[in-house]
C-alpha cells in the first residue's frame, strides 16, 4: 500500500490531506494512533467548527522552541478531547480563538505553558490535567475563560497563571511543585476580573494563591476556596492590600456530587462520582465494600473457607433415651422409667 494511502488510513482521514506532525486540518478528525516525535507542530487548525478527538491516543513533540502540540489561530469553535499532548514549546496553543473547548486531554512536559490562550474569548477547559510543564499548567492572557475541575500537578514554576480577561474557576487543583504560586492573578492589558469557587492549592512550595504586586482587578470569592501546606504563604498580595480571598471559611472541596472522581475521593466517600465499592475481598485486609467490616468480620465472608467455623454442639437442656433421669421433666421424650431393668433411664 502507497505510504500516503497508509497514513490515510491511519488517521481515517481524506487521501488528500497530509498526514504527518504539522497536520492543517479544517475538518472534523479523530486519531486512530499516536503522533510521535513531531519536530514542529503537532496538528494546526485552519478551519472554524473543528472537533479534534485524540480517542485516547498522543501528540508528541521534541519540546523544541517555537512548536505546540495543537496550534488554533484566528478560528472559532475549536473543540480539542481525549487524549494526551506531550513535550512541545507549548502544549496548546490558542491566539484570537472564539468559543474553543478542551476537555479530558493530559498536557505534559512542555518546555513553556501546557496551554497558552492569548487574546481570545469565550474559552472552556474542564476535567484535564497539565503535569510538569516548565513554565506553567495554564497562561490565560486577555482571554474570556471558564476553567472547572482540572488539575496542575507538578509544574515547577506556576501552575495556573491569569493575566486579563474576565476568568471563572470552580474545583481547579494546583499541587506539588509550582516554587513561585499555585494560582496566580495579575494585569493584563484588558481588565482582569476573577471568579473563584472551591480551589485547592496544596503541597505548593511558594504562595497558594498569588495577586501580583500593583494587581488592579476585581475578585469574587464565592466560598470553598482553601490552601494546606504552602511553603510560602496561603494568600499574598501587595504590602497594606487585604487578600480578597477568605481562606479561612470551610472548603466545600472535594465537592461531591459534581460527576467527577476527584482524587480526593474514593467509592468509599462519594459513590455517587466514583462508582458503587466492590466486593469485600476475605482475607486482604482491607473494607473494600466500604461498611466499616473487614475480612471475616464482615458477614459477607461468613461462609468463605477462611472464616467459616462450624457450629459448636450446644447440649440439649433435656436427656436423650436411655439417657439416665431422676424425673420425667430430665426426659425429652417426656418420660423417666421408675422400675425395672431399665429403671432410672429416659423412654
Amino acid at each position: 500500500m502507497p505510504a500516503v494511502a497508509m497514513l490515510a488510513a491511519w488517521l481515517s482521514l481524506s487521501p488528500a490531506v497530509a498526514f504527518a506532525c504539522g497536520l492543517t486540518i479544517t475538518q472534523d478528525t479523530t486519531l486512530t494512533a499516536d503522533l510521535i516525535g513531531c519536530e514542529g507542530d503537532g496538528i494546526i487548525v485552519a478551519a472554524d467548527g473543528v472537533t479534534i478527538d485524540l480517542a485516547g491516543y498522543s501528540i508528541v513533540g521534541l519540546r523544541k522552541e517555537r512548536t505546540a502540540g495543537i496550534r488554533a489561530v484566528g478560528v472559532s469553535d475549536v473543540t480539542i478531547k481525549n487524549g494526551t499532548v506531550a513535550a512541545f514549546e507549548r502544549g496548546i496553543y490558542l491566539y484570537n480563538a472564539g468559543g474553543a473547548t478542551v476537555s479530558d486531554v493530559d498536557v505534559n512536559a512542555s518546555r513553556y505553558e501546557g496551554l497558552l490562550a492569548y487574546q481570545s474569548s469565550d474559552l472552556h477547559v474542564t476535567d484535564s490535567v497539565f503535569m510538569n510543564n516548565s513554565r506553567s499548567a495554564f497562561w490565560i492572557y486577555d482571554t474570556d475563560a471558564v476553567l472547572v475541575g482540572n488539575q496542575g500537578l507538578d509544574n515547577p514554576n506556576r501552575t495556573f497563571y491569569l493575566s486579563g480577561g474576565q476568568v471563572t474557576m470552580e474545583r481547579n487543583v494546583a499541587r506539588g511543585g509550582a516554587y513561585y504560586s499555585g494560582f496566580t492573578f495579575a494585569n493584563g492589558y484588558t481588565p482582569s476580573a476573577y471568579t473563584l469557587r472551591d480551589n485547592l492549592a496544596e503541597d505548593i512550595v511558594g504562595v497558594g494563591y498569588l495577586f501580583a504586586w500593583g494587581f488592579v482587578g476585581s475578585v469574587v470569592d464565592l466560598g470553598g476556596n482553601s490552601a494546606v501546606n504552602t511553603g510560602g504563604a496561603d494568600c499574598w498580595t501587595q504590602e497594606g492590600v487585604e487578600c480578597p480571598l477568605d481562606l479561612s471559611a470551610d472548603s466545600t472541596w472535594p465537592l461531591c456530587g459534581n460527576g467527577i472522581c476527584e482524587v480526593e475521593e474514593s467509592v468509599c466517600s462519594c459513590a455517587s462520582d466514583c462508582g458503587l465499592p466492590p466486593a469485600e475481598i476475605c482475607g486482604d485486609g482491607i473494607d473494600n465494600d466500604c461498611d466499616d467490616a473487614i475480612d471475616c468480620d464482615d458477614e459477607n465472608c461468613a461462609v468463605v473457607e477462611i472464616c467459616y467455623s462450624p457450629p459448636v454442639p450446644v447440649p440439649a437442656e433435656c436427656a436423650l433415651p436411655d439417657a439416665a433421669c431422676d424425673t420425667d421433666a430430665d426426659c425429652c421424650s417426656g418420660g423417666c422409667r421408675m422400675s425395672g431393668r431399665k429403671a432410672n433411664t429416659c423412654r
